[in-house]
């Protein structure tokens, strides 16, 4: 029973943080910095997220828009695919929260796929927004 309530209290660790983190990117995103590493502050640096500033804030906003939703999806999932381990031997609930955890993790990650198609469709390779490069070309 120990070993299931801290694999199951790990498992809930882990969605309160992508929750919170989730909430924390969807707020207030943080400011753009220089490229230093692959994960400086907030979202993923990729190329198209740290095109310019607008990028940068909708990239961070849109995956922690969507980690929240991740989060809270996931969540009933857990609670359910951690139920049919209660009482069975500490190796099994080993075994079966930490596949849960992995489950979790590339859940984390399945949101930067999201994000990135979804700056490659409301944005251009140079940075600007697709709506406003029309309304443009519709005044000239």
């Amino acid at each position: 029973m120990e070993t299931w309530l801290i694999m199951f209290g790990s498992d809930i660790f882990l969605l309160a943080l992508f929750f919170v983190v989730g909430l924390w990117l969807k707020k207030s995103p943080p400011p753009r910095r220089p490229k230093r590493s692959l994960i400086a502050n907030g979202y993923v640096q990729t190329k198209m997220a740290t095109t310019n500033d607008d990028t940068w804030d909708f990239a961070n906003r849109d995956y922690g828009r969507r980690l929240v939703r991740v989060a809270t999806v996931a969540f009933p999932l857990v609670v359910l695919a951690m139920v049919p381990v209660l009482g069975r031997s500490e190796e099994v609930v080993a075994y079966w929260g930490s596949a849960v955890m992995v489950a979790l993790i590339v859940a984390f990650l399945v949101p930067i796929v999201w994000t990135e198609r979804a700056l490659r469709a409301t944005f251009t390779p140079e940075g600007t927004r697709r709506d406003a490069r029309r309304k443009q070309d519709r005044r000239a």
